[in-house]
């Protein structure tokens, strides 16, 4: 009673009576039929409670059992473990038996106990058929007439508490809870049964008489009755003992679950001795179609020795200790739970396993081996618990409080061996999706993966409509997502480089090149490539930045094939025609000569090589004069086959096409790519200031100083970058504390922004601001004493809520197009942040606390470390 429900063992998938916590696991819906429909007598009084009755002489036993079709679920946030505390109080004595029903029914010979869920409370006893009418009398009464006496519920509250303690002291019942908590993020499927400490504290008569009075009313009763009986007398007997009772049970009102958009993740770190991993999927409720094939694919992953997942990731690979699946099917969308325990130091294999698994039975079903298995072993589970009447009694109390009527358990089998390997597999493919999945790990001590890993775990399942990716025989990587909102395709081809890899001396290479990768291949002349790409009405261009370097192309999705082709040929045999090596010469000169009209910018660069003394950050993209003039074309080859190589190749693919047809087109196209480069050159690592750097420029005449104070910061793959770019937000927006306070208050000038730029090495936060050269002093200071109050009072909870929403604003904003899209997947990919780190983003940045920002801006704000550069006209 109280914690403890009867179910199913979830860890071994064997159909038997395990007692499991209520916080572990809520009472697994599809129980196994006991009996035909036409052994059931079913009949509903006339104040609405329904009553179910089977005869079964072959044992002088009768079970009882009591249904309250109401459980947590029903319970609003401040009455969270109201259904379960009425549970432990409804044994306690009453008037007509002051004893209590549970000694009563013990003293008959009987057993007698009761269990919440989310959607029910059932009270249930079973006895000899000598005393099977008075066990009833005792059970009615118990139920329909409950003291809550407050000394009695005083100390039953102590009861309570002590269960919960009891589950947070044992982690695996803890992790479950909270990952059920994350994957509900507002249903009340993701609140314990048990309730909280806070609640369940809280509690007087009068809550539990409310909750008793508003559900426990007869049309939301079943009373259940099996065995060595007579029908005509138990069914007198309830009609007297429950007849009377009046009521009608509210409308049940209960927040609806977003639908889940992107994958989340829950990370346990030291609280286990054992490793435990989940996956929870979200699926539609008890009444959907797919009720039976889920069932099945459950029993096909984890029922038995051979099993798919039992025999590939234990018994095959030895990547786990067990490992099990089960689908809660309820009232409302459910989940489908595939969880393992993998062998210490085998993690990130056995998470790889298991996403495998369920990415092959997504994409290529089941043989029918395997399904003719699956359904056996559900067959004769169902046959095992038929043996019992408190079995029977149970099916038959689930049925027809939550499917209608007791009746359908007839329909139970015949359901089952109707699935067949299309539905197993569709249900696969609906289902184990990316963005549904809630992934949790529970590992001792500091170890394993973090949560950034985990969701880029997550975000590596692939699905219909999904993301979707392969590694080519060659060894690049694709990617693929479906859009089919609009017929247009982008295309991204992405490689490390561009700055980070350039030496002083050939500054600007990477610029200089991607000018000419799109003006020549060993067949087309650069016009003959214009022609192509007007053809098609399609943009086509090569970037390069501070850490990659690569190819875009966007078009119409029916012109993919020849998109590609086009792309593939500038990858594989790109000419670096002479003559227009000169031509991008000049215009990287007249580029040069642009920058440096432009103040701010010459400002930004003379404090990035300041900031950084070694690393390539500290170079013009564009380079110089010089090192411009001394790239040649086999500068620009060597470049090219040292660093465009396949096993270094991120494709990404984003648009109206189907994901075979993709990786059809692109293995064709990309097959005689080959190479395997020279290995990236070593990049130094750039050390933080020790005290304070200055220093002061002069441009010739003009009216403004240009002043940028800042500090080293964190790398796109550094935890703090989000928390960071909080910081940014709040500080350096058009709303944010620089410009409203050195701009809109003291007038310093008409440019003001706080800036922060995560690299793949540690980038640069800091503050810029264009004011009169009288200002400079005035400025500096006003700057240092902003960041002086955040370092010594942090930053408002409202700031830091406001900067979020900036941020996942304007980032979704950002990533709107087909080819923003795949250039976004490309590069989160070839950083290492997986390709479907693009909905995982938000979430980051909506999980950041102001109590996170105020560290991260003591960590990465030192006031005796700074770098200052101010940029003047000059004084003659």
């Amino acid at each position: 009673m109280g914690a403890w429900i009867e179910g199913i063992d979830v860890l071994s998938r064997s159909i038997v009576k395990v007692k499991v916590l209520l916080w572990l696991v809520p009472l697994l819906l599809l129980l196994p039929l006991r009996v035909g429909a036409e052994g059931v007598h079913r009949l509903v009084l006339e104040n609405g409670l329904r009553v179910v009755l089977v005869e079964d002489h072959s044992r002088p036993v009768v079970a009882y059992q009591v249904w309250v079709g109401s459980g947590s679920a029903d319970e609003s946030e401040g009455e969270a473990g109201v259904a379960h505390l009425i549970e432990h109080m409804i044994f306690k004595p009453t008037q007509a038996y002051p004893q209590g029903v549970a000694r009563l029914v013990e003293g008959l010979g009987g057993r007698v106990n009761a269990f919440t869920s989310y959607e029910y409370t059932v009270f249930h006893l079973a006895v000899s058929r000598s005393h099977h009418l008075e066990a009833l009398r005792a059970l009615a009464d118990a139920v329909l007439h409950p003291r809550f006496d407050p000394s009695e519920l005083a100390k039953e509250k102590e009861v309570v508490l002590e269960e919960i303690s009891m589950g947070e002291d044992q982690p695996r019942r803890r992790f479950h809870k909270r990952l059920w908590r994350r994957a509900f993020s507002v249903h009340p499927y993701g609140r314990p049964v048990i309730g909280y400490r806070k609640t369940v504290s809280s509690f007087k008569r009068q809550d539990l008489l409310s909750f008793w009075r508003r559900w426990y009313v007869p049309d939301n009763m079943v009373v259940v009755a099996v065995g060595d009986l007579s029908s005509s007398e138990v069914q007198a007997e309830i009609e007297r003992l429950f007849g009377p009772l009046r009521g009608r049970a509210p409308r049940r009102v209960r927040p609806r679950e977003p639908f889940q958009r992107s994958p989340r993740a829950l990370l346990e770190r030291g609280a286990s001795r054992e490793y435990y991993v989940d996956l929870a999927f979200h699926i539609p409720d008890v009444k959907s179609p797919d009720f039976y094939p889920l069932e099945v694919l459950s029993a096909v992953l984890t029922s038995g020795r051979s099993s798919r997942l039992v025999r590939r990731l234990k018994e095959e690979r030895a990547l786990v200790t067990s490992v099990y699946s089960y689908a809660f099917l309820s009232r409302d969308p459910g989940l489908f739970v595939v969880g393992a325990s993998p062998v210490p130091g085998k993690v990130r294999e056995a998470l790889d396993g298991l996403l495998e698994e369920l990415r092959l039975v997504a994409r290529k079903g089941v043989d029918p081996e395997e399904l003719a298995r699956a359904k056996k072993g559900l067959e004769t589970s169902f046959l095992y618990d038929r043996e019992t009447v408190q079995g029977e009694a149970e099916t038959l109390g689930y049925f027809e409080t939550i499917l209608g009527d007791a009746r359908k358990v007839a329909e139970y089998l015949k359901g089952l061996k109707g699935v067949t390997p299309d539905e197993v597999r569709g249900v696969a493919r609906r289902y184990f999706r990316r963005e549904g999945l809630t992934l949790g790990l529970m590992v001792p001590g500091g170890e394993g993966p973090s949560e950034e890993e985990l969701l880029r775990y997550a975000a590596r399942l692939g699905e219909e409509g999904g993301l979707r990716r392969c590694r080519l025989p060659n060894g690049a990587t694709l990617l693929f997502l479906r859009d089919p909102s609009l017929p247009l395709v982008g295309i991204t081809v992405a490689f490390e480089g561009g700055l980070r890899y350039e030496e002083e001396g050939k500054a600007g290479l990477t610029q200089l090149l991607s000018k000419v990768l799109t003006r020549g291949t060993g067949s087309r002349t650069a016009l003959e490539i214009a022609e192509e790409v007007d053809a098609l009405g399609a943009r086509l261009s090569a970037f390069a930045g501070r850490n990659s370097f690569g190819i875009e192309a966007e078009g119409l999705s029916r012109d993919f094939s020849r998109l590609l082709e086009l792309v593939a040929e500038l990858v594989m045999d790109p000419a670096f025609p002479l003559e227009e090596l000169d031509k991008a010469k000049a215009e990287q000169l007249a580029a040069l000569r642009r920058q440096r009209d432009d103040l701010s910018w010459r400002a930004f660069q003379a404090f990035r090589s300041f900031l950084f003394r070694r690393h390539p950050y500290r170079l013009n993209p564009l380079g110089t004069e010089e090192t411009i003039e001394g790239i040649s074309r086999e500068d620009l080859l060597r470049y090219w086959k040292a660093y465009a190589v396949p096993p270094r190749m991120v494709l990404a693919v984003v648009g109206d096409l189907e994901w075979e047809e993709v990786r059809k087109e692109v293995q064709r196209a990309f097959g005689p790519f080959s190479g395997k480069g020279v290995p990236p050159p070593s990049v130094p690592k750039e050390q933080r200031p020790k005290a304070p750097r200055e220093k002061r420029i002069t441009y010739g005449k003009g009216e403004q100083a240009h002043l940028v104070l800042g500090f080293l910061g964190a790398s796109i793959r550094d935890e703090d970058r989000f928390p960071l770019e909080v910081l940014g937000a709040v500080l350096g927006r058009q709303g944010g504390r620089f410009f409203r306070r050195l701009r809109d208050e003291m007038a310093l000038g008409y440019e003001v922004f706080f800036f922060v730029r995560c690299d793949l090495d540690p980038g640069y936060l800091g503050a810029y601001v264009a004011t009169s050269p009288e200002k400079v002093a005035k400025a500096t200071e006003g700057i240092k004493g902003l960041l002086r109050e955040v370092l010594e009072r942090g930053v408002t909870e409202r700031e830091v809520e406001e900067a979020k929403r900036y941020l996942i604003g304007n980032y979704q904003l950002g990533l709107q197009g087909v080819l923003s899209l795949s250039s976004t997947v490309a590069l989160n990919e070839l950083y290492g942040l997986g390709g479907g780190f693009f909905e995982i983003y938000p979430r980051r940045i909506e999980a950041v606390t102001a109590r996170q920002v105020a560290e991260v801006a003591r960590r990465y704000i030192d006031l005796q470390a700074y770098t200052l550069v101010v940029l003047s006209p000059s004084s003659e």
